[in-house]
């Protein structure tokens, strides 16, 4: 991979939404629902906090035009992954965190963006399937001495 590959899976809140809305053209999402361990959020060269997604919902007003991104899709779609910057306070804890991106933009003087704001999760079946995702079930038991002669 080169070390372009890698930069272009950086995402601002404004770039996340642009490639949405290109991917998916016939949609209408109003916002999207990115799910992130605290643990694992750092801040980039421009001091903005950087998450990386583990699950997303792309919303709808319609809830039956919900999208739903698994982490297998999630890498399908953004490759081997995708780190998203964002604003904002965030107290980087041992807790699942949503960050919440509004699809309807705002301009501030000459710049239009994508409100965003931090939430801890407290859906503790989200939480669960969410991180059951990355769960390896290998076998524990001892291996055979014959494998050692």
């Amino acid at each position: 991979m080169s070390n372009q590959d890698t930069i272009s899976n950086f995402y601002s809140t404004t770039k996340f939404v642009n490639f949405i809305k290109d991917t998916y053209p016939n949609n209408e999402f109003t916002k999207a629902v990115l799910y992130f361990e605290g643990v694992q959020v750092f801040k980039n060269k421009f001091d903005k906090y950087c998450c990386k997604p583990l699950f997303i919902t792309l919303e709808s007003a319609n809830k039956k035009g919900n999208v739903y991104l698994n982490a297998n899709k999630i890498t399908s779609l953004f490759g081997d992954s995708i780190i998203v910057s964002f604003n904002g306070k965030f107290d980087n804890k041992d807790h699942m965190y949503v960050l919440v991106i509004e699809f309807e933009s705002k301009a501030f003087m000459d710049s239009t963006y994508y409100p965003s704001h931090v939430l801890l999760c407290k859906n503790e079946h989200n939480i669960k399937c969410i991180r059951d995702q990355f769960k390896i079930n290998y076998d524990d038991g001892n291996v055979p001495v014959s494998c050692f002669i």
